[in-house]
């Protein structure tokens, strides 16, 4: 009988052990499952925000973009005006002389008629 008890023993002692290790492995393997879930939805809010960031990101880059087209294109026509100011620039001796030259000849015609004008007083 004394053995018996012995032995009674170590099989529940062997249940209990092989519970307790059961218990501890499925806490285990339920904490692993919560961090996988909690790690899961942080790492996806991150990625989200970061999609966002460079969706924002994105949106500026185009906006800069446009802006430097614009600015490109604001540059462009102030170099043809640019060139058309220095033409007339340059074309302006020549209508100065032009204008110089017709005028001298409306005078030399004014004079001439106010002669003419004069002679047939006297």
């Amino acid at each position: 009988p004394p053995s018996s008890i012995a032995a009674g023993s170590t099989g529940r002692r062997s249940g209990m052990r092989t519970w307790c290790i059961g218990g501890f492995v499925a806490v285990l393997v339920l904490l692993t499952l919560t961090n996988a879930l909690y790690q899961h939805r942080y790492y996806a809010l991150q990625l989200e925000a970061v999609e966002q960031s460079r969706e924002a990101l994105s949106l500026e880059l185009q906006a800069y973009r446009r802006s430097r087209e614009a600015e490109h294109g604001s540059l462009e026509s102030c170099r043809k005006e640019l060139a058309v100011a220095k033409q007339e620039v340059r074309d302006l001796p020549r209508s100065l002389q032009d204008a110089t030259v017709r005028w001298q000849s409306d005078r030399d015609e004014l004079l001439a008629e106010r002669d003419t004008l004069r002679s047939d007083l006297e």
